[in-house]
């Protein structure tokens, strides 16, 4: 008989709180399988990252996030790059990396996934030092994200980001970003960089980008000004952004984006720093448990 397996479950009770009944059933679940089961709790920002450090190297079998995307780029940050595969219970707000693996929020489902042992190789990106699972991106939306309110975020969820959107419409400034990959220079009004096909949940931005596969698809908007801003976002929430003509798509292995003045990036929905950045993909892969 196999050796009964040992999960650590890193669980940020501030994320999804609405969610709490899918995190509860998917424990019940999971400990019903006669496996070990022991939950961590984070109590501050950076905590999930500490935690998944601390125990990369063991005694656990498997490490699992429960938390939304920001959470689970901690635990990757923490975890990287150890061979321990990560299981997902997505209590977030979009849950951007659960929908690319094609992960629903059922906790029988989650678990059986958990259980099951079914590992993708990912790659992971990396962008000033600071890994992330799927995106990074510059323009109007990272301004929104970095300016969020998060007492909102807590009681209307994606709506939050909507509001936050639409203010840096207002006060909108024209930024133009320089991207140099695979030797050649790109300018553009915003840009994303995918490392997987969702933008913000269930929006397809990058159809042909993989995870599985070690490039990045660089999404290069082209039109400048408030309007065409407004303009994009309702295309992208409409999966019309593959088939604009005025957005272009290169791929590349390492970038580096400045601006001409000063404006933030932001990596899975989550703050990020001030740029100029380079962004490189991760000397390995990671193990995703998925189904």
């Amino acid at each position: 008989m196999a050796n009964p397996q040992k999960i650590l479950v890193i669980y940020n009770p501030r994320a999804g709180q609405k969610k709490r009944r899918i995190f509860r059933q998917t424990l019940d679940h999971l400990k019903a399988s006669a496996i070990t089961v022991d939950v961590r709790e984070t109590r501050y920002a950076g905590h999930a990252r500490e935690i998944a450090c601390n125990y990369k190297d063991g005694p656990y079998d498997k490490i699992c996030a429960a938390g939304g995307d920001g959470t689970i780029n901690e635990v990757l940050n923490g975890l990287y790059p150890s061979p321990l595969p990560l299981g997902i219970i997505p209590l977030g707000t979009a849950n951007v990396l659960a929908k690319e693996i094609s992960l629903i929020e059922n906790p029988e489902k989650i678990s059986e996934i958990i259980l099951q042992d079914n590992r993708k190789d990912c790659w992971l990106g990396k962008v000033n030092g600071q890994y992330f699972a799927l995106m990074a991106s510059m323009g109007p939306d990272a301004e929104a994200v970095n300016e969020v309110n998060l007492s909102l975020k807590k009681k209307i969820g994606k709506a939050a980001y909507i509001l936050s959107f639409l203010k840096q419409i207002l006060i909108y400034r024209p930024v133009m970003f320089k991207v140099q990959a695979n030797g050649k220079t790109h300018y553009a009004s915003a840009v994303i960089i995918s490392n997987g096909r969702y933008y913000g949940g269930e929006y397809l931005c990058a159809p042909d980008a993989d995870m599985t596969k070690r490039e990045f698809h660089i999404i290069l908007f082209r039109k400048k000004g408030r309007f065409a801003a407004l303009a994009y976002a309702l295309k992208m929430i409409t999966n019309k952004i593959p088939r604009d003509k005025s957005v272009q798509t290169v791929t590349a292995k390492n970038i580096t984006i400045s601006a001409d003045q000063a404006t933030h990036y932001q990596t899975d929905g989550d703050p990020g720093d001030f740029l100029p950045a380079n962004i490189t993909l991760s000397e390995r892969p990671v193990s995703i448990l998925c189904r």
